[in-house]
């Protein structure tokens, strides 16, 4: 059971070590979503949204503790039990996030945090 909405985005040269440390996590996804500062391409950063479960949850945190999570990835985490509309904001690894723990947060809001949007 998912238990955690975890947002990503991590950098072009960091998506290789994101997505083989989400692998070895036991988290499927892909980084598929393409993201830079202005809109275009090519892409500069790779976002997604992704349902993790209470062990996944530790394995990150963990990693984020112990200076292992792969160079360039930025994690937003908030409780899955809610609807989409009602995402409250848990923790980050984002140290310039504008986030307080409570507050309404959205993968949008986390894209702004990095100051990047998604490549049309």
């Amino acid at each position: 059971m998912a238990n955690w909405r975890y947002h990503m985005v991590v950098t072009d040269a960091g998506k290789s070590g994101a997505l083989g440390f989400m692998a070895g996590i036991g988290a499927s996804g892909g980084f598929n979503a393409p993201l830079s500062a202005d809109g275009s391409a090519p892409a500069t950063h790779w976002g997604q949204s992704i349902q993790l479960t209470e062990s996944q949850r530790a394995a990150i945190d963990a990693a984020t503790a112990g200076e292992t999570l792969p160079a360039g990835l930025s994690w937003w985490r908030d409780d899955a039990a809610r609807l989409v509309s009602q995402q409250l904001f848990r923790d980050s690894n984002f140290p310039g996030t504008g986030a307080t723990v409570g507050q309404p947060w959205t993968y949008g809001n986390c894209l702004g945090d990095v100051g990047v949007q998604a490549v049309v």
